[in-house]
């Protein structure tokens, strides 16, 4: 069985959690850290990794989840004989990501002003920390919007410049957003087709990069247009709660479309009420359904 780069990122190849690759999300890590490697192996089911498997044709459909992203960053390690921290560091310094970190702790020039994740009964998640621990590469990393959209301008920028070089080189860029852009399954779970590691979908005339994201009491999604009339623009709305949170989220995406008027988005379809039940959802796809159906759903198809 051949396994490729792409595969890994764009939920193509890998499957983790059960042996027929039904378990989308990673599952919670505690306090204890163990390698990546004996996650990937399934030394640590007592935390709730199962062993990653290829359970399925490499490239032939898509299945939302962690596992390739835990193999990739096991591979980097390997390779580089580094934690991904000190491995990425140097590119997240010099993308805008001075506010992002792989280290699952409290840095210490930020203490005091991590967010508490809450449930959507009130409770602090995990308390006194306020969040779980998850994998780097899964989950794991820690943020600021600002930083997020930051690293956006940069891959944007890199799109847009065909001589661009440093610190995303164009060709990158294009191969992210473009060139391995298909739909084998993500349209049915996301409205989008899947690029490397992200979302893209048409809004008319622009081309849209999109991705959700989901812990628990923590919740986020980010819009941005890398083509077109609105390029540049970019929108990263994270809030700290649970289902309840994603509808926030969607709420404010809607309100910010409407306030900058972006090309081929249906302003009609935002300016309605809008109703999303959770009921019957899987708790895994309530998030991303929620996206689809209250935001992505008012994005036009691409002029012919």
């Amino acid at each position: 069985v051949s396994i490729a780069l792409n595969g890994l990122v764009s939920h193509l190849d890998i499957a983790a959690g059960t042996a027929d690759g039904t378990a989308p999300l990673t599952p919670r890590l505690s306090d204890d850290f163990p390698s990546v490697l004996s996650l990937v192996s399934g030394e640590r089911t007592d935390l709730g990794y199962q062993a990653i498997e290829v359970s399925k044709e490499p490239g032939t459909c898509f299945a939302y989840s962690g596992g390739g992203f835990l193999v990739l960053q096991h591979l980097i390690e390997a390779m580089e004989g580094a934690a991904v921290e000190g491995v990425c560091r140097p590119f997240l310094d010099i993308t805008g990501l001075s506010d992002f970190s792989f280290i699952p702790h409290d840095l210490p020039r930020a203490l005091g002003r991590y967010a508490l994740g809450f449930s959507d009964t009130g409770d602090v998640v995990a308390a006194p920390t306020g969040r779980l621990a998850f994998p780097p590469f899964a989950a794991g990393a820690l943020g600021t919007p600002r930083s997020l959209a930051n690293f956006w301008a940069e891959l944007i920028a890199a799109y847009t410049d065909t001589a661009r070089l440093t610190p995303i080189a164009h060709a990158t860029a294009v191969a992210v957003l473009r060139d391995n852009v298909r739909d084998l399954g993500s349209v049915d779970f996301m409205g989008a087709r899947m690029g490397l590691g992200v979302f893209v979908m048409d809004a008319g005339p622009n081309k849209v990069a999109v991705h959700q994201a989901a812990n628990e009491g923590f919740r986020g999604v980010y819009i941005a247009c890398f083509e077109g009339p609105d390029v540049g623009k970019v929108m990263v709305v994270l809030s700290n709660g649970d289902n309840y949170a994603a509808l926030l989220n969607a709420e404010v995406s809607r309100l910010l479309l409407r306030r900058w008027q972006w090309k081929g988005v249906n302003g009609a379809v935002l300016e309605e009420d809008a109703e999303f039940i959770f009921r019957d959802i899987p708790q895994e796809q309530i998030v991303n359904q929620a996206y689809k159906a209250l935001v992505f759903s008012a994005f036009e198809p691409s002029p012919a």
